[in-house]
């Protein structure tokens, strides 16, 4: 980072492999402690990798409320597992465990940074990054956030097995957005919609799955670079989740939520989000579209924010920025041996 600039620390989604992430992080604190947390909520939910494949996450009884104040930390707590964090853990387990583990990853590497005297004068986050990024903006606790999570997996996947549709997600590049709506989503029979606009020629759409599989195929024949599934279970970013809209604001209800501690930037709307309106841009950013080029360039052009951090594994955040805007700088995280480089 170069002296004086002002920063931004951008939280990546869901769908990235966290396996060599933990590999090489496991070893340190904050990481070990986050991960204790989430292998407590775990436990509790039948998630870990060794039940993958008998995990009863869609129980309509799963208890994640007292997520924000169990008492992670205690001593006598069975943390059999806690510790092994060496790479076991990963794409392998169910989804929601996977979620849990990015969270924690993102969240403690924040936390690692802010220890070096390094801290953002804004924050946002890609799709589910929203979570870690109001964790950096000191929004709530890290154990409210893992709160939240399991909570809106839940609703969603409560969603989608009680109107029994399968909604699935895809990415293309190479076609406009022009080009997608009138030549893809007019041909394909069954719902699309646009989920997230990463570039010019970047887009994630979502929709039922037989349409997203005809329309990723339609795409590749239109000349599409490239045209593939998301690995998730099921879609986000779908006007179709607007009706789990009332049951989230309940639960977000008895959720602690302080004032932010530095700039949020929505993704979704490009505001800057105050304490009364983060239960609202939780609620609606399941339901709306993703705006990221636009959000880089606004970091550029209305905030003076041309460098940022990709807080999280991988670095997908850095590469879209160098198609959106080579004048906004994004570093992704790198780690050699038992730390971190910056």
């Amino acid at each position: 980072m170069q002296p004086g600039t002002r920063t931004a620390f951008l939280f990546p989604g869901n769908d990235i492999d966290c396996k060599e992430m933990l590999k090489k992080t496991s070893a340190e604190e904050p990481f070990r402690e986050n991960f204790r947390k989430v292998n407590e909520l775990a436990r509790r939910l039948n998630l870990t990798e060794s039940n993958a494949d008998k995990s009863n996450t869609n129980k309509s009884n799963a208890d994640y409320s007292n997520a924000d104040n169990s008492n992670t930390d205690n001593s006598n707590a069975d943390n059999s597992n806690a510790d092994n964090v060496d790479g076991n853990f990963g794409p392998a387990g169910p989804e929601l465990y996977n979620q849990m583990l990015t969270y924690a990853i993102c969240c403690s590497i924040c936390d690692l940074y802010k220890k070096q005297n390094i801290f953002p004068a804004m924050v946002s986050g890609y799709s589910l990054g929203i979570y870690s990024s109001l964790y950096a903006a000191e929004v709530f606790s890290f154990e409210t956030g893992l709160s939240i999570i399991g909570e809106v997996f839940h609703l969603v996947r409560q969603f989608y097995e009680s109107s029994g549709r399968r909604i699935m997600m895809g990415a293309i590049i190479g076609l406009t957005e022009q080009e997608i709506r009138d030549l893809l989503f007019k041909k394909v029979s069954g719902s699309l919609e646009i989920a997230c606009l990463n570039g010019r020629r970047s887009f994630v759409i979502v929709g039922e799955s037989r349409a997203i599989k005809d329309g990723l195929d339609l795409a590749q024949r239109l000349g599409a670079m490239r045209a593939v599934r998301i690995n998730t279970e099921f879609g986000y970013h779908t006007s179709l989740l607007k009706e789990s809209s009332e049951k989230l604001y309940a639960f977000l209800d008895h959720c602690t939520i302080c004032e932010p501690q530095c700039k949020i930037l929505s993704p979704r709307d490009l505001s800057l989000v105050s304490k009364s309106a983060i239960p609202c841009e939780i609620v609606k950013s399941l339901y709306s579209p993703v705006h990221w080029e636009s959000l880089v360039n606004a970091m550029i052009n209305i905030y003076d924010i041309r460098e940022g951090y990709e807080v999280g594994p991988g670095e997908s955040l850095a590469k879209m920025a160098r198609y959106i805007n080579q004048n906004f700088k994004v570093y992704p995280v790198y780690t050699v041996g038992s730390g971190l480089e910056l």
